[in-house]
């Protein structure tokens, strides 16, 4: 009787350890997700803003 309850508490720690690592493999995906999308913005508004740089810079030149 004593073993089954023994099981049972490692099987529930281990049940919660990895839904916990679940949770955080899913907080680190929606994170790397974020950071390709807003490299992947700033990439495409690269040439726009170098182009906006270099009308300002000889603007004020």
């Amino acid at each position: 009787m004593p073993t089954t309850i023994v099981q049972i508490l490692i099987a529930t720690a281990l049940l919660f350890f990895v839904n916990h690592l679940d949770a955080l493999q899913a907080q680190s995906l929606a994170v790397h997700a974020s950071l390709c999308s807003q490299t992947a913005q700033a990439e495409a508004n690269g040439p726009a803003m170098d182009w906006y740089i270099g009308v300002l810079a000889s603007r004020l030149s």
